[in-house]
C-alpha cells in the first residue's frame, strides 16, 4: 500500500541541516530587533509579533519539526532508502489540496491581523498628531487673546483668578463649535471653563488634569520653557484620552507676557475628525483583510490544482515505475502482491496455479555475452510472453529475477504457452541463447494461502529443484520443510564443529573372494543435538557452500588420522580413506592440515587414502592437478571417486597422481546376469589396469552383483551386500584378529 502524506499529525523531525540552520539564524535575528532584544521596531504588534515568529524558529530548529511541514505533509530531510523495496512514497493529492487551503487561509489571516494592526496603529498615530497640529493652532489664537488680559508689571503674587473668568475664558472660546475644555494654571491655582460638554464630562477631565497634567506642569515651570509641547510626554498616545467613549486630545502653552513664568493655559478638545478616521481606516481595512484572504484561499486553491494537474502525472509516472520491473517492463514483486491480493477478495472462491521460472543460463549469458545481452533477451521475452498470454494470466519478474504466472488453475493454455515460450531459444540480433529454465507450481491457496509464503516456497523448491536436477518440481511440503532446516543448519554448523557433534561413520571395504575386511571409507555423520543422526544429503551442501569449509574439511582429516593411529595401536594395518572435493584440496589450509597430519603417521601416511569426486577434479583440473601432485608427495594415496560418470574422464585423468579408481554405483544398477551389461566395468578394468590403477567397486547390494564382479576379477567392493556404514567401535569388533588381517593383507 501506498504511503499517504500526512494521514496522522505527528511531532517527528521534518527538517533538514540547511533548513534548520536558516530558520535558527532567522529566529536570532527576529528576536534581535524585537522587544526582547535592542527594540528596534519600538515595541507594537510587530515587535511583538517578531518577538514570538523568532522564537517560533528557534524552537523549530532546535526540534526539527515544523508545524507547517507538518500541516501540509512535506518535508526537507533527505530522504533515506527504504529497507522494503515493495514500499513507494506517493502524495494523497486529496489531503494535500484541502491542506494547502487551510495553510494558506492560516497565513493570509495572521498576515492580515498583522496588516490591519500594523495599518491601524499607523493610521491613528498619523491622525492623532494631525488633531495635536490643530489644537496647536487653536491653542494660538485662545492663548493670544489671553495674553492680551494679563496686567503689565511683575505681579507674581497676584492669583490668576482675579485675573480671568470663567466668561473670559468661555469668551476666547467662541469661534469655534467643538467640545472643548481650557485651564489657565499658575503656582497657585486654575481657573477652568467648558464649552458644549456636560457635567459628567467636565468632571472627568478636570480629575485627569488635577492627576495627571496639572503635578507635571508644577515641575515644568521654567524661566526658559516656550514654545509648544506635547505636555512633556513621550508616547503622542499620553497626549489623548477616553471619557465615556469619546476622545480627547489634550495639549498646553505657556502665556508669553510678564507673568509667563507662572501663568499656562491646557486645553483638552474632543477629537471627533480622528474617531471618524478610525471607524472609516477599521471598516476598509477589514474589507481589505477580507479580501486578501478571499484571494489566498482561492490561491490556494490555484496552487492545489496546479500541484494537481502538474504533478499527479509525474505521480502516475512515480507509482508506474515503482510497480514495474526496469529491466523487462513486467510486473514487479510489489505490483504482484497487490494483484494477488486484490483479486483474492474479489473471487475468493478461485483456484489460482503459480507457475515460477529461472533461468539457470543467464550467468552464462552475462559471462560470455554481457550483462545488456541478457537485459535485452530477458525484454524481447517479456514481449513476447505479454503478447501471447491473455491479460487474465498475470506475468511478473520477482526481485530474484525468476518469472511468474500468476493464473486460474483453469487456464491450461496460458500455463502452456508460457512454458513453451520460455523453453524456446531466444534470438537477439546475431544471438541465439537457450536460457535452460527450472520450473516451480504451486497452488494457491491450497498449498499455500498467503504471499510471504508463496514468494519463500518458491525459492525453497527452486533451490532442491536445481540440487534435484529437475526441469519441473511441483509443491512439496517435505521439500519446503527440508529447505527451513536447510536453513537452521547453515546456523548451527560452526557450533557443530566446535562441539563435535560431526563423527565419522566406517563402511568396509571387502575381498568378494573372501569375504573379509580389506579397508574402510569414512562417511560423516552429523549426531544433531534435536534432529538425531543426520546423513550428508540433508548438510554437506550447505557445509561446501558455506565459509566453514575448510574447517570442516580439517576436522575429516584429523578424525581419520586419529582413528588410523587407534588401529596401529592395537597392531592393525587397515587402509582408511576419508573424503574431500576439489575445492578442500585448493584451500591452503587444508593442505597445511594434510601436511601436519603426514608428518605426525610418517611412513604409515600411506595407509590414508584421499577421495575425490571425478566431476569435482574436472572443475579446475590444471590447478587442483598441481594441488593433487604435492599431497601425493607428501605419502597419501589418491583415488577418483565415482569414476565414469563423467564425460572427460579420459582426457584428463592421466594427468592427475591417481593410485585408485571407484566405480560408480549406477553401473551397478544396471549390471544383470546379461554379459553386455558387465561391459561398461570390464573396459573400465582394462583402463585401470593399463593405467597401473586400483579399482574399488562401489554399491554392490546383492550376491549376484558380487558374484559377477569376482568372475570379472574385481578384488575390492563395498556396498550394502557387505556392510552398511557403521561408528568406529562397530567397525572395530568386527574386524578379525590382527594376526588374521595382517595376513589378509
Amino acid at each position: 500500500m501506498n504511503k499517504r502524506s500526512g494521514t496522522r499529525f505527528n511531532i517527528c523531525p521534518n527538517m533538514g541541516r540547511v533548513d534548520r540552520i536558516s530558520r535558527f539564524f532567522l529566529g536570532l535575528s527576529l528576536i534581535l530587533i524585537s522587544p526582547l532584544g535592542l527594540d528596534l521596531l519600538e515595541g507594537g504588534f510587530v515587535g511583538w509579533f517578531s518577538m514570538i515568529f523568532g522564537l517560533a524558529n528557534v524552537i523549530s530548529s532546535i526540534l526539527s519539526w515544523c508545524f507547517m511541514y507538518t500541516l501540509v505533509g512535506l518535508s526537507s530531510l533527505k530522504q533515506a532508502n527504504s529497507d522494503d523495496e515493495d514500499e513507494s512514497e506517493t502524495i494523497d493529492f486529496h489531503t494535500l489540496r484541502r491542506k494547502t487551503i487551510l495553510g494558506f487561509g492560516l497565513v493570509s489571516i495572521i498576515v492580515s491581523i498583522l496588516f490591519i494592526s500594523e495599518s491601524y496603529r499607523s493610521a491613528k498615530d498619523t491622525a492623532n498628531r494631525m488633531e495635536l497640529d490643530a489644537l496647536h493652532d487653536v491653542m494660538d489664537l485662545v492663548s493670544g487673546e489671553l495674553i492680551g488680559e494679563l496686567p503689565s508689571g511683575n505681579n507674581d503674587t497676584q492669583f490668576i483668578s482675579k485675573i480671568f473668568s470663567e466668561e473670559m475664558l468661555l469668551k476666547t472660546l467662541y469661534h469655534f463649535q467643538d467640545s472643548m475644555l481650557i485651564f489657565v494654571l499658575d503656582k497657585q491655582g486654575y481657573v477652568s471653563a467648558g464649552k458644549n460638554l456636560d457635567e459628567r464630562s467636565v468632571s472627568l477631565l478636570t480629575d485627569r488634569f488635577t492627576s495627571k497634567i496639572s503635578p507635571r506642569l508644577s515641575l515644568m515651570f521654567n524661566p526658559d520653557s516656550s514654545g509648544h509641547t506635547e505636555l512633556g510626554l513621550n508616547h503622542i498616545e499620553e497626549a489623548f484620552s477616553e471619557i465615556d467613549g469619546r476622545q480627547f486630545a489634550w495639549s498646553y502653552h505657556p502665556l508669553e507676557g510678564e507673568n509667563k513664568n507662572a501663568t499656562w493655559v491646557i486645553l483638552a478638545k474632543e477629537s471627533i475628525s480622528a474617531s471618524k478616521v478610525f471607524r472609516s481606516l477599521l471598516s476598509r481595512l477589514s474589507i481589505s483583510s477580507v479580501l486578501v484572504v478571499w484571494i489566498s484561499v482561492w490561491g490556494a486553491v490555484a496552487v492545489a490544482f496546479f500541484i494537481w494537474k502538474n504533478v499527479e502525472a509525474s505521480n502516475q509516472r512515480a507509482l508506474k515505475a515503482a510497480n514495474t520491473d526496469p529491466e523487462t517492463g513486467l510486473a514487479n514483486q510489489r505490483a504482484l502482491k497487490e494483484y494477488i491480493e486484490t483479486i483474492r477478495r474479489l473471487h475468493p472462491d478461485t483456484d489460482y496455479l503459480v507457475s515460477s521460472i529461472k533461468f539457470r543460463n543467464l550467468e552464462d549469458i552475462v559471462a560470455t555475452s554481457g550483462s545488456s545481452i541478457s537485459a535485452e533477451v530477458q525484454k524481447n521475452l517479456a514481449a513476447k510472453l505479454t503478447a501471447n498470454v491473455k491479460p487474465e494470466c498475470k506475468i511478473a519478474r520477482l526481485n530474484n529475477g525468476n518469472f511468474l504466472m500468476f493464473a486460474a488453475e483453469s487456464e491450461t493454455e496460458c500455463f502452456k504457452r508460457f512454458r513453451t515460450i520460455t523453453n524456446d531459444t531466444q534470438r537477439f540480433e546475431s544471438y541465439q541463447l537457450s536460457l535452460e529454465p527450472t520450473e516451480v507450481l504451486i497452488k494457491y491457496p491450497t498449498d499455500v494461502d498467503n504471499f510471504d509464503d508463496l514468494i519463500s516456497s518458491i525459492s525453497a523448491l527452486m533451490v532442491s529443484a536445481l540440487q534435484l536436477r529437475k526441469p519441473v518440481l511441483k509443491y512439496e511440503q517435505s521439500l519446503i520443510q527440508s529447505r527451513q532446516r536447510a536453513v537452521q543448519y547453515a546456523s548451527e554448523i560452526n557450533a557443530a564443529i566446535q562441539e563435535h557433534q560431526f563423527e565419522l561413520y566406517w563402511q568396509p571395504k571387502f575381498n568378494p573372494k573372501s569375504n573379509t575386511v580389506i579397508g574402510a571409507e569414512a562417511l560423516i555423520r552429523w549426531n544433531h543435538p534435536t534432529d538425531g543422526l543426520l546423513t550428508p544429503y540433508h548438510f554437506l551442501d550447505i557445509v561446501e557452500k558455506s565459509n566453514a569449509r575448510a574447517l570442516f574439511a580439517c576436522f575429516v582429516i584429523d578424525s581419520a588420522a586419529s582413528r588410523l593411529l587407534e588401529l596401529k595401536e592395537r597392531g592393525i594395518n587397515l587402509p582408511l580413506s576419508f573424503n574431500l572435493n576439489g575445492y578442500d584440496v585448493l584451500e591452503p589450509a587444508v593442505k597445511n592440515k594434510l601436511k601436519l597430519v603426514a608428518n605426525q603417521l610418517g611412513k604409515n601416511i600411506s595407509l590414508l587414502e584421499i577421495e575425490l569426486t571425478e566431476a569435482e577434479t574436472s572443475l579446475h583440473v590444471d590447478n587442483i592437478a598441481a594441488s593433487l601432485h604435492q599431497i601425493s608427495d607428501m605419502g597419501y594415496r589418491i583415488a577418483l571417486d565415482d569414476f565414469g560418470t563423467g564425460m572427460s574422464s579420459l582426457s584428463y585423468s592421466h594427468r592427475l597422481p591417481i593410485n585408485t579408481i571407484k566405480i560408480d554405483k549406477s553401473f551397478m544398477d544396471q549390471l544383470t546376469p546379461d554379459p553386455l551389461t558387465w561391459l561398461p566395468i570390464e573396459n573400465i578394468l582394462r583402463l585401470a589396469k593399463s593405467y597401473d590403477y586400483d579399482v574399488v567397486v562401489e554399491g554392490v547390494e546383492t550376491e549376484s552383483q558380487s558374484h559377477i564382479l569376482q568372475e570379472l576379477g574385481c578384488s575390492v567392493c563395498q556396498g550394502y551386500y557387505f556392510a552398511k556404514p557403521m561408528s568406529f567401535d562397530s567397525f572395530s569388533k568386527m574386524l578379525p584378529a590382527t594376526s588374521r588381517l595382517n595376513s589378509a593383507l
